[in-house]
Order: structure tokens, then sequence, then C-alpha cells
């Protein structure tokens, strides 16, 4: 520390004092002492007065569970970060509807709203990227999406015969007014690996149907704001090979937004890609 520096923003007098007497310079040392306490007062609540302009929620993907995508990496850079366990995890295995699922995310989001943030993102990958784009599309009240290898593509599944024969037979289920009994199916997921499962065949549609809110490109275009929104496919998956107009070009066009398609594995893309996503929401700070 340089006194004399500091004591000439205070005042020649000071410098008077303590070339006179002890005290004087005992003195000028405790207000010098005072004048930086308030100082790193001023910066701290500063500080997190910045910290209060965004939170972050990320949703992990399927049989997945908490923390969520580099979760730990945002709050280690300073963010709050919630986390919440999915129907899609390996703890839940589809226990309630999606919109039962995205209702609890509502809650979260209210929460922090509540707590003081200005800004709410929202971090997806894989079916956790689905959920985002399902979640914004049914409460367009978060501020900013991070699409992170994107999964669950019921519509393309029904197509191509993974999911056919489990989607028809709990259809029927449904309208034959047993959609609450349980039935077992099979789960599909990123490199072509699979799990029987056994759920409701009324929960089962909402998440397989294709024409449902899992349906990315369809939640994509029911998002009514135009949001800043980060899209990172990975080369390994299916989906890739549609580019922007899979998901991107259903979206309202936003001058912070970029797509962009890693070469990294689908299970590794936030890893690899986690400093992108974090210049890409420090540029939404102020």
């Amino acid at each position: 520390m340089n006194l004399r520096k500091h004591l000439r923003l205070i005042g020649s007098p000071f410098i008077l004092l303590i070339k006179q007497t002890p005290l004087g310079l005992l003195f000028s040392f405790v207000l010098i002492g005072t004048f930086h306490l308030l100082f790193i007062s001023t910066a701290s609540a500063q500080e997190k007065h910045k910290e209060k302009e965004v939170a972050i929620i990320a949703i992990h993907g399927k049989w997945g569970a908490p923390p969520g995508p580099i979760a730990n990496y945002l709050q280690n850079a300073g963010f709050t970060v919630e986390s919440p366990t999915m129907p899609w995890s390996r703890f839940r295995l589809y226990d309630v509807a999606y919109e039962d699922g995205l209702k609890e995310v509502h809650q979260r989001v209210s929460k922090l709203k509540a707590q003081g943030f200005k800004k709410i993102v929202m971090i997806g990958h894989s079916f956790g990227a689905n959920g985002t784009l399902a979640y914004a599309s049914q409460y367009q009240d978060v501020d900013a999406l991070v699409l992170l290898a994107p999964g669950h593509v019921p519509e393309i599944s029904y197509e191509f015969n993974r999911t056919t024969f489990d989607v028809n037979k709990a259809r029927e289920m449904v309208s034959s007014g047993r959609g609450d009994e349980s039935f077992t199916f099979t789960d599909p997921n990123s490199g072509n690996r699979s799990r029987p499962i056994t759920a409701k065949a009324s929960i089962y549609l909402s998440y397989f149907e294709p024409q449902s809110m899992a349906n990315m490109p369809l939640s994509a275009s029911r998002i009514q704001a135009s949001l800043p929104v980060l899209l990172i496919n990975s080369s390994e998956d299916g989906i890739s090979r549609k580019g922007e107009s899979y998901i991107f070009t259903h979206l309202k066009k936003h001058s912070k937004s970029v797509f962009k398609l890693s070469h990294a594995s689908h299970l590794s893309t936030p890893e690899e890609n986690k400093e992108e996503v974090l210049k890409f929401i420090q540029s939404l700070q102020p």
C-alpha cells in the first residue's frame, strides 16, 4: 500500500498531522482503513448485485440425475444453479406425465424470481434439452436457452419403428379407458441403447406420442418470444444431419443466438463446450 498516495485522496491536513504527532499518524491509519473497508463493502455489494442478475436451471438427460449439465462448472464461475431431478431420471423413470414434470421446474423458476434474479437461463443436455424447449414453449417465462446435444425424438423414433409398437399399444389402452394401467415398453436412448421400463400408458404417451410436447421442432415453433439460444449439436447424433432446420430455424431470431455443430460425442458435448456456454451466459449480463 502506498500510504502517501491514499493520504492525498483524503487531504493534506492529515499529512501535516502525520508529520506533527504520533496520534495524528494513528488517526490517519484508522481513517484510511475505514475508507478501504467502505470500498471493499461497496465492491462486494456490486458483485452480489451482479450475481443476482442471472440464475441457471440445468436439466439432465435420459436416465441421468443431478447435477445437471456442467452445473458445478457454472457454480464455480459464480452463478446460482438449480438441478432438478426430472421424471426421465434413473430414479423416477416416468412416474408423472411430461406436463407435470414441467410444473416442478416452474416452481423452481418462480422461486428464483422471488429471490430477485432478473434473468433465468435454462440449460439442457439430451432429453434435458428437449425438456428445456418444452418448458419454454409452455411457460414462456425464461430469458435464454442452452441446448446441448438435444435428444429424445418421438416423431423420428415412431417413423423408424423404434417406438411404433409401444405407442400404438398405449394409444389402444388409453382409447379403451385403460390409460391409468401400466405396461412395459422399450425406452430408446442415444448410442443405440435401450431398456425395458414400466409406466402408465397415458404417462408414456405424454413423452412418446409423435406430436406431443416432446416434439422439439413443434416446441421451438411455439416459443413466442425472441430469446437468445445457444444450440450445440453433436455430430454423433442423427439429427445433426438435419442441421439448423430441425430446431434452430423454428425459433424466433435473436442477435445473440448461436448454432454450432460439435464433434464431441453425445455424452461429452456439455463438458467439451463448457467454455462457450459460460461466455454465452456472461454475454447476457449487463
